[in-house]
């Protein structure tokens, strides 16, 4: 099943940089991911940004880590947060203009259904609808989970969002979820 605007087919330019990790080895809580979008975007950064790119009208190295460590981050904090194993595994690359972010992680199938009921609307909503809303909720209930950050990540960076889930076939219980975003780097 594919939500949103999930590319099967995409050829990434020039490589990619590619992390997996086992959070049952090193745990890492979702909230310390910010560490981790920090480096890999830095890190990759260094990689994809060039003078001669910036003056053909490319985003420049600060930029790029900003708008990679934002997306990132609420990547990497949504996999921990619907994990079921551990194991997170993620890459970036380039292609056509666009940054190409993969996170796959496996999520319990009890939580599938409303996992992908808010992810279906938020790919088929009013994005600036659903975030004066959210906005709201968040005010009114005081909780502390704001729900803003792909809201966000859409609203303001222009993402296009999409996820794929497969059912493994051997192993009872986990769906392996895969989560794109796009992003241009281009100004």
């Amino acid at each position: 099943m594919v939500i949103g605007q999930y590319k099967e087919n995409y050829t990434l330019e020039d490589g990619e940089l590619r992390l997996r990790f086992y959070l049952e080895s090193f745990p890492v809580e979702w909230e310390q991911m910010g560490i981790l979008a920090d480096f890999f975007s830095n890190y990759m950064a260094s990689y994809f940004v060039s003078p001669e790119a910036v003056q053909k009208g490319y985003l420049t190295t600060t930029e790029v880590v900003g708008i990679a460590g934002y997306a990132l981050n609420e990547l990497f904090e949504n996999a921990i947060k619907f994990n079921y194993n551990g194991e997170v595994n993620v890459s970036i690359g380039l292609e056509n203009e666009e940054l190409i972010l993969l996170l796959t992680n496996y999520m319990a199938t009890k939580d599938l259904d409303s996992f992908q009921e808010k992810l279906n609307e938020l790919a088929q909503g009013d994005i600036a609808e659903l975030l004066i809303r959210k906005v709201e909720q968040n005010f009114a209930e005081k909780n502390g989970s704001s729900g803003l950050g792909l809201l966000s990540l859409i609203q303001d960076y222009k993402a296009v969002l999409g996820w794929k889930f497969e059912k493994l076939e051997d192993i009872p219980g986990p769906v392996v979820v895969n989560t794109m975003a796009r992003l241009s780097i281009k100004k």
